[in-house]
C-alpha cells in the first residue's frame, strides 16, 4: 500500500512539473510572436473615420463666402476638382465674377478662353466663368497685380466702390474711375464745362446698367452730341436723379422750358430743392408761360419760398405774376413769352460784347431784357453764348411827353 501510495505522488509531481513547463513554453510563444504588436485595450479603440469628399456644389458655396483676400489666397493652391481645374482656377473664376477682378489688366490685353461650369442641382443650380489655359506666369502676374494694384478692379467694380462710399470719397478711387473708358465717353458728353466730380455725382445716383446700356444703344443710332447728352441724362431723369435735373438747366436750359412736357417739368421742380439763380429763373419763366395750371402754382410756390414769403390763401395766376413781375400786371396769362415783355417788332437794339462768366440768362436780367427775346432777336439756336461773341440787345423804349 505504501508502495501504490508513492507512486502516486510521483506521477502528480511528473503532471505538475510537465503542465508548468507547457505554461512557460506557451507563454515564451505570445512573447515573441505578439511583442511587436502594440494590444490597444478595447476601452480606448476609436471607430475609423472615413473621410468624405467634398461636392462640388459644397465648394461653391465655401468659396462663394469668402472676401477678395481670402481668395488671392487660394490662386496658389493646385489641388485637383474636376475636369483638369484646379481649385486655383475656381477661385479666379470668384474673383473676376463676383469681385470685379479686372483678369484683363493682370495678365494684358490677350486672347482668354472662358469656360462655363454649372454646380448644384436644377432649382438651385448656378454657374461660373473660369479660365482654361493659364499657366503658372499668368497666375503669378495676377498675384503680382492684385498685390501691388491699389484698385485692381474693373470699371464697374470701382463704379461699385464709388457707390458705397461716403463723401468725402478717396481721391485715388474717383481718380481710378476717371480713367475708365466708360467715364471719357459720358464726359465726351459735356465737354470741359463740367467737373468731373459732378458728373460723378450724377453717375452714383443711377446704376451701372444705364452706363452700359446707354452707350450700346447709342452706337446703334446716329445721334448728334447735343441728343445724346439730352437721352443720357433723361435716363437719369426718369431715376429721380436731382443732379441730372440741376445739369440739365445748366447745359440746355431753353430745351427744359420749350421742350419738357408738364409732367417732366413738375418731376424736374420735385427734384430740385436747392435755391440758385437757374432755379428761380426756371419757375419766372414758368409762371409767365402758357402751362397748365398745376405747372403755374408748382413754379409759384418755389417763388415764394425763395422769396421767404408766404404762399397766398386764395392762388390768383394773375396777382401772383403781378407780385414777381410788376410792369407785367393786366397781361394776359396766355400771351407768349416774349411778346408779353417786347412786343412782335422792336428795331432798335444796342450792341453787347459777351464777357467771361456771362450766361444769357444773367445778361437778360442785368438788361431786364426776357431772354427769349435775345434769342429771337440774334436767331439763336440755343442759349449758349461765348466770351467774345457779340448779341444784340433791344433797347427800352423812352416816353415821349
Amino acid at each position: 500500500m505504501e508502495h501504490w501510495e508513492r507512486k502516486t505522488r510521483i506521477l502528480t509531481q511528473v503532471l505538475i512539473f510537465s503542465g508548468a513547463v507547457n505554461i512557460g513554453l506557451l507563454s515564451t510563444f505570445f512573447y515573441f510572436v505578439l511583442k511587436d504588436k502594440q494590444i490597444v485595450p478595447l476601452e480606448k479603440m476609436e471607430p475609423k473615420v472615413v473621410k468624405k469628399e467634398i461636392t462640388k456644389q459644397e465648394l461653391f458655396s465655401l468659396y462663394s463666402s469668402m472676401s477678395f483676400r481670402e481668395l488671392l489666397t487660394l490662386l496658389i493652391n493646385k489641388e485637383h476638382i474636376e475636369d483638369g481645374y484646379l481649385k486655383r482656377d475656381l477661385a479666379l473664376g470668384f474673383l473676376t465674377q463676383y469681385h470685379h477682378f479686372d483678369l484683363i489688366k493682370a495678365i494684358g490685353n490677350r486672347a482668354i478662353q472662358k469656360r462655363k461650369i454649372s454646380f448644384g442641382k436644377e432649382k438651385d443650380s448656378g454657374s461660373l466663368i473660369i479660365f482654361a489655359g493659364l499657366l503658372d506666369e499668368d497666375y503669378e502676374a495676377v498675384l503680382r497685380y492684385a498685390y501691388t494694384e491699389k484698385w485692381p478692379y474693373t470699371a464697374e467694380g470701382i463704379f461699385s466702390l464709388i457707390q458705397k462710399s461716403t463723401k468725402p470719397r478717396d481721391p485715388t478711387l474717383e481718380q481710378a474711375f476717371f480713367l475708365t473708358s466708360e467715364f471719357q465717353n459720358i464726359q465726351s458728353l459735356f465737354g470741359l464745362e463740367i467737373q468731373n466730380e459732378v458728373l460723378l455725382d450724377l453717375l452714383s445716383e443711377g446704376k451701372w446698367e444705364v452706363i452700359t446700356s446707354f452707350f450700346t444703344a447709342s452706337k446703334e443710332k446716329e445721334l448728334m452730341l447735343e441728343e445724346k447728352r439730352r437721352s443720357f441724362l433723361h435716363k437719369y431723369l426718369d431715376q429721380n436723379s436731382s443732379m441730372a435735373a440741376k445739369l440739365f438747366l445748366q447745359t440746355d436750359f431753353l430745351y427744359v422750358l420749350k421742350k419738357f412736357d408738364d409732367q417732366q417739368i413738375l418731376s424736374l421742380l420735385n427734384l430740385l430743392q436747392e435755391k440758385n439763380e437757374p432755379v428761380q429763373q426756371l419757375c419766372l419763366e414758368l409762371i409767365k408761360s402758357p402751362r397748365s395750371d398745376v405747372v403755374w402754382k408748382k413754379s409759384a410756390e418755389k417763388l415764394f419760398v425763395f422769396a421767404k414769403e408766404p404762399f397766398p390763401e386764395k392762388y390768383n395766376q394773375e396777382d401772383v405774376v403781378a407780385h414777381f413781375f410788376p410792369k407785367m400786371k393786366g397781361s394776359k396769362k396766355s400771351t407768349p413769352l416774349k411778346d408779353i415783355a417786347w412786343g412782335k417788332e422792336h428795331p432798335n437794339h444796342s450792341l453787347y460784347l459777351v464777357k467771361d462768366g456771362d450766361s444769357l440768362w444773367k445778361i437778360a436780367r442785368a438788361h431786364k431784357i426776357e431772354m427769349d427775346e435775345i434769342i429771337r432777336v440774334n436767331d439763336l439756336k440755343n442759349d449758349k453764348i461765348r466770351p467774345g461773341k457779340k448779341i444784340l440787345l433791344p433797347k427800352k423804349k423812352t416816353k415821349t411827353h
